[in-house]
């Protein structure tokens, strides 16, 4: 087996739209600065890319015009190329969803599918012989399910510690009854050596939002601290991919217990990162070599339905953005009250509503 690693450095401009939440951010500065990291794989005739971008999505148009012109640079069949986003919420605005289509968010998607190809043309000119290794663990102190089971019988998505978002830190949330679903703690490792024996590249999985930060600052969440630390104990030449896992209803936030939550801007983020990190390296140190490996690509389209809003649903949100909530009649207002978890935005809520309407299917 042979692998090679690439990664092309995708911050945007200071100023431009940052993704992940319900108003505009515009971004003001770099905390961390975000990558397309590139990992090619290499086997008799078979050549694959695992490529992980700091963004919170990435639109399929994209995708499909970056793996042609990887396809184009290196020969790489666009079926064995995975492109990945990590999901951060302080990363540029990648969709057409809350008022982020605009000039400057157009302009810097129009630079993406260059960069990513470029960091897969640097994985592919950098193939070695390597071994591989697999280990896997389990992390169930930084992830919890976000959607709870109130006592008054609805289902709620971050509830907030109490009657304020940050009140009752100490006891946590008294209308929760529990979460209703599980987390994924498992933390799932590849291993890649050099014929000298020295690691040069490590891939992770983990699910978990890429949501703990916050602010107007560009960040590559979790995972650069996390990366961080792996790179000071193994040394910074250590290539580093995290792949985020099934995350939707996963982020840091305990509800029940909110004294987990470490207080000040990127400390809980720096204690995360950490903690995963240590899990990775305890990993390392017992995980089971590979041997008589295939190299072998699939893929498979699924479709998934989405939800859709009856007419009056379509109506009352058309009356909300137009002329806000409180000018609904009782009726409406019983049919809007209905609809799960608006997170008192009900304007955002209703445009989303409207636009999703409006997509095509996938």
């Amino acid at each position: 087996m042979k692998i090679g690693t690439g990664k092309v450095e995708i911050s945007p401009k200071i100023g431009t739209n940052l993704a992940g939440y319900f108003e505009p951010r515009n971004s003001k500065g770099i905390r961390d600065p975000l990558f397309a990291r590139a990992l090619v794989l290499g086997k008799d005739e078979v050549k694959t890319a695992i490529i992980a971008c700091d963004l919170i999505g990435i639109d399929r148009e994209i995708i499909k015009s970056t793996k042609e012109l990887i396809k184009r640079k290196t020969g790489i069949n666009p079926a064995n190329i995975i492109i990945h986003a990590t999901h951060v919420h302080t990363g540029p605005a990648t969709a057409k969803v809350f008022g982020t289509d605009n000039e400057k968010t157009r302009a810097y998607l129009s630079t993406l599918p260059g960069k990513i190809a470029e960091a897969v043309v640097l994985a592919s000119e950098s193939l070695f012989s390597a071994t591989i290794g697999y280990g896997r663990g389990e992390e169930n102190r930084i992830s919890f399910n976000r959607r709870y089971l109130m006592k008054d019988g609805t289902i709620r998505t971050n509830p907030g510690f109490g009657t304020d978002w940050y009140a009752g830190k100490k006891e946590g949330n008294p209308s929760i009854v529990r979460p209703t679903g599980p987390i994924d703690p498992a933390v799932e490792v590849l291993r890649f050596k050099n014929e000298r024996g020295e690691t040069k590249a490590l891939l992770v999985n983990f699910a978990c939002h890429c949501d703990t930060v916050g602010g107007d600052l560009i960040s590559a969440d979790y995972p650069a601290a996390m990366r961080n630390l792996i790179q000071e104990k193994l040394g910074q030449g250590v290539f580093v991919l995290f792949l985020n896992g099934t995350s939707g209803n996963l982020n840091h936030l305990d509800f029940l217990h909110p004294e987990m939550l470490r207080e000040g801007y990127f400390a809980h983020t720096q204690w995360m990162g950490e903690l995963l990190g240590n899990d990775v390296l305890k990993i390392c140190g017992k995980l089971k070599e590979i041997s008589g490996t295939e190299l072998k690509a699939a893929q498979e389209k699924l479709d998934i339905p989405r939800r859709s809003s009856s007419p009056l649903q379509l109506r009352i949100a058309e009356k909300v953005v137009e002329k806000g909530i409180e000018n609904l009649d009782q009726e409406e207002k019983k049919e809007w009250g209905k609809l799960e978890n608006n997170f008192g935005i009900e304007k955002v809520w209703a445009q989303e509503m409207i636009l999703v309407n409006q997509e095509s299917p996938l």
